[in-house]
């Protein structure tokens, strides 16, 4: 099933829960330029990216009888936390259609297949890093295949090709999904946040640029961003809040990246930019090397 070139003789549904597991997909459909296909979303903000395939979109009802009618042979699931789409993953797999589960990231790995009323056993489970540490026995009996990251390898080619550096540096931002305790959470997301605006008035650094994640809401992100700056008397003028989707133009447009775990750093890693990672215990950054495990 690695073969992805054979994948374009078959009806295959993806369902799309994820930003992270969105962007593989997204880059596996560019590359091989897939047609037979379409996609359901379990999270409709997630559509916006996908809006070259509009006519490829599916709603609930119709997938399902699609599903009844033997349509597909083949179920891709980017997974993601919460696991919304486990309903329809195990429909999938009583009408015989073979799955396929894709790991975007080595984090929540159970959670992806697990909540409050059932579980999900995929047939296959796509991952595109390498893991060192035994995983839980839930996945004992499932086959775990490695697979070559297309997005990292399409982002990267696309920073090559960015000459102007407009920005000291970006800071990206993530929802620290891996913290469990919302306020936590929350926490942490201030912490790292205040430590970076504090890092870069103490460099007297001016040309800041900050990206959200996709799950920030983006009132909330830029109320937060604006209260830290005054916290620490720093210009908020100086502090651009991106509006590109492609995070690939606000790395290439940066001198240094910052950041807590993003993939957008371990991206940068590859660039050959200086990467700073947030040390929670210390509050403060860390220069980065390409072997650090985010």
């Amino acid at each position: 099933m690695k073969n992805f070139k054979k994948w374009k003789r078959k009806n295959i549904i993806f369902i799309i829960s994820d930003p992270g597991s969105a962007n593989i997909i997204l880059s596996i459909v560019r590359k091989f330029k897939l047609k037979k296909i379409n996609f359901y979303f379990t999270n409709l903000y997630i559509k916006k990216y996908f809006k070259n395939y509009k006519n490829k979109f599916l709603e609930y009802n119709s997938l399902k009888n699609l599903i009844k009618i033997n349509y597909f042979d083949l179920g891709v699931i980017g997974t993601g936390y919460p696991a919304k789409y486990i309903h329809l993953a195990n429909y999938l797999k009583i009408h015989k259609v073979l799955t396929i589960a894709i790991l975007d990231h080595w984090l929540n790995f159970l959670k992806r297949f697990k909540n409050s009323k059932s579980t999900f056993k995929p047939n296959i489970i796509f991952m595109t890093h390498k893991i060192n540490y035994p995983l839980n026995s839930f996945f004992a009996d499932i086959k775990i295949l490695n697979i070559k990251n297309y997005y990292l390898e399409e982002k990267i080619q696309e920073i090559k090709k960015i000459k102007k550096i407009k920005y000291d540096c970006c800071y990206i931002n993530d929802p620290a999904s891996y913290i469990v305790n919302k306020s936590a959470r929350k926490k942490l997301i201030i912490d790292s946040m205040d430590s970076f605006i504090s890092f870069i008035k103490n460099r007297k650094i001016k040309k800041v640029l900050i990206r959200p994640h996709p799950k920030d809401n983006i009132f909330n992100f830029k109320k937060m961003i604006k209260k830290i700056a005054k916290k620490n008397n720093y210009m908020k003028k100086n502090l651009i809040v991106s509006k590109t989707k492609n995070i690939s133009k606000d790395i290439g447009s940066s001198n240094a990246i910052f950041g807590m775990k993003s993939f957008g750093l371990f991206i940068s890693l590859q660039t050959k930019k200086n990467v700073y990672g947030f040390q929670k215990n210390k509050s403060n950054f860390k220069l980065l090397k390409k072997s650090d495990q985010l």
